[in-house]
């Protein structure tokens, strides 16, 4: 009896190690997955200033389109570590009758993606979870000035925090090349004051990064 217990948990263990196959072989190939593409970023929420009457980044900057690049260590089929860079540039619209220029946005994140499918079946069409955190680089911008030749300043360059969670669509069309989109929910801290308005909001920015690409294993 001792010992048909003793072979059924040797057994058991033996069927719960044969779902980890695919994680130990990962780390042997280490294979890595660059992927890059347009962004198309719109602005959901911010207000410029704390003063609950000001505008919103949404009405000013509205959308911004730029490029993201990305480099992932597969762990396994269903997990990748990894990080990544994105450009946007947002066209300024109007602020009080006066133009305001552009605004450009680089965020550098690092974080994981999730390929739940893939703990079971090794699919060539995969959805993806992913979760990211670092610094988020924000372009100074100026309202022109028609009464000066000084450009009045909105805000300055600076740098904050950012984070995003996210899902996607990944499919591996050929032995090394595959395609996804993918779309972010990515919150950003607020750049600071220039100098020409008092009091900015200390709310996060919050934006919309969607991204189409292509995938390339190395």
């Amino acid at each position: 009896m001792r010992r048909f217990r003793f072979e059924g948990r040797v057994l058991m263990v033996i069927i719960g190690l044969s779902f980890l196959p695919s994680f130990s072989l990962a780390l042997e190939r280490g294979e890595v997955i660059l992927s890059g593409g347009p962004v198309m970023t719109p602005i959901v929420a911010g207000g410029i200033s704390a003063n609950g009457d000001s505008v919103d980044y949404s009405d000013i900057f509205k959308t911004g389109w730029g490029i993201g690049l990305d480099g992932m260590l597969a762990l396994s089929r269903w997990i990748r570590i990894g990080g990544g860079f994105s450009t946007t540039i947002f066209p300024g619209d109007k602020l009080g009758g006066e133009d305001v220029s552009k605004w450009w946005v680089a965020p550098m994140m690092a974080g994981v993606e999730l390929f739940p499918i893939n703990v079971f079946t090794d699919s060539k069409l995969a959805p993806y979870l992913r979760a990211d955190f670092g610094v988020v680089f924000l372009g100074g911008v100026h309202v022109d000035n028609p009464a000066g030749d000084t450009d009045l300043k909105l805000f300055r360059t600076t740098a904050a925090y950012a984070g995003d969670i996210g899902a996607g669509l990944e499919w591996q069309f050929g032995k090394q090349w595959g395609c996804f989109g993918e779309v972010r929910y990515m919150m950003t801290g607020h750049p600071y004051g220039g100098g020409d308005i008092s009091a900015h909001d200390q709310d996060p920015v919050s934006s919309l990064p969607v991204r189409l690409g292509i995938t390339y294993v190395y």
